[in-house]
């Protein structure tokens, strides 16, 4: 078992949103893959927030807090390869994954607020979605696209030549 997966396994709305994606797309087999790697994605992001806060047990519902919005970006960053100098992602598609699944985890955090009756909670994620939808886009979503953009503009096609389509006429 890896770092991500040990991060993950503790962390109980990781697992609420494990539990969504299967009822969503249980059925479907070869969607099992894509719920194991939003997981992944999630404990992957959570090993990186641990380390820039020192910390071996926070939970990624500490982090969901505008006060530590900052970090998750540090952290996100750090996850998919952000080079400061071109400002481009070696991996961007996780940038844009990641910020799906953290809006997705807030709003299983504030459901499961509202249920308990925690104001603090509900506050507290409220205000973390709201910057969210702020801030991602300017500071992750942008340059992810970007760089998907100009990677998909470098690659070179190849047209089969004439003789060959009638070949296959």
């Amino acid at each position: 078992m890896d770092m991500a997966a040990q991060a993950v396994r503790p962390d109980s709305l990781i697992l609420s949103l494990g539990e969504q994606l299967a009822l969503k797309h249980g059925h479907d087999k070869a969607k099992h893959s894509f719920i194991r790697n939003q997981l992944r994605e999630l404990g992957r992001l959570l090993v990186e927030l641990r380390k820039n806060q020192k910390g071996g047990t926070w939970t990624l519902s500490m982090f969901v807090s505008p006060q530590l919005f900052e970090d998750i970006l540090v952290a996100t960053r750090c996850v998919c390869g952000f080079q400061t100098t071109s400002t481009s992602y070696k991996t961007p598609s996780l940038a844009l994954k990641l910020g799906h699944s953290l809006k997705k985890y807030a709003y299983i955090l504030k459901g499961q607020a509202i249920a308990s009756g925690d104001e603090r909670m509900i506050t507290q994620a409220s205000r973390y979605l709201e910057l969210h939808e702020m801030e991602w886009t300017n500071k992750v979503s942008s340059n992810a696209l970007r760089t998907l953009y100009v990677e998909k503009k470098n690659t070179t096609t190849l047209i089969p030549l004439s003789r060959e389509g009638k070949l296959l006429t």
